[in-house]
């Protein structure tokens, strides 16, 4: 029998996910409690999430006892977006993600290109992280 997770994704929530700019309502970690209670086995955590708030909400978020199973990022697999890919590798391991969660581009004369970032940023994680392909309309590999 094959066991699965259900994670809650702290974006569901969040009111501002579509606000240009994208800025966090809430903290995750005052709501870590009642996910948990509610039987949640992990959390999503949209990159806003952790990317613009301070020092002790990261710190929270690491020490939870609700694991941050996957980091959802906004990376582009462009030059452009190489920082990007740096910082959602460096939170999703502070913080224990097995996952990172990503999109490749919308451009379907760019396929080559995002592949080749993409395999580039799997060289560049530790084994224990896996990327996560997600599907968006619009996107190459939709």
């Amino acid at each position: 029998m094959t066991s699965w997770k259900m994670y809650m994704g702290s974006i569901l929530q969040e009111p501002n996910r579509g606000a240009k700019p994208k800025t966090p309502s809430y903290r995750v970690s005052e709501w870590i409690p009642r996910w948990a209670e509610a039987g949640f086995d992990g959390i999503e955590l949209w990159e806003y999430h952790a990317t613009l708030v301070d020092e002790t909400e990261l710190q929270a978020l690491e020490a939870s006892p609700l694991p941050i199973a996957v980091f959802n990022s906004y990376a582009t697999m462009d030059e452009a977006g190489r920082a990007d890919r740096r910082t959602a590798t460096e939170l999703a391991v502070r913080l224990g993600a097995t996952g990172i969660k990503f999109n490749v581009g919308k451009d379907p004369a760019e396929w080559d290109s995002y592949l080749a970032h993409v395999r580039e940023w799997r060289e560049e994680l530790p084994d224990q992280i896996d990327l996560i392909s997600e599907c968006h309309p619009d996107n190459v590999n939709e």
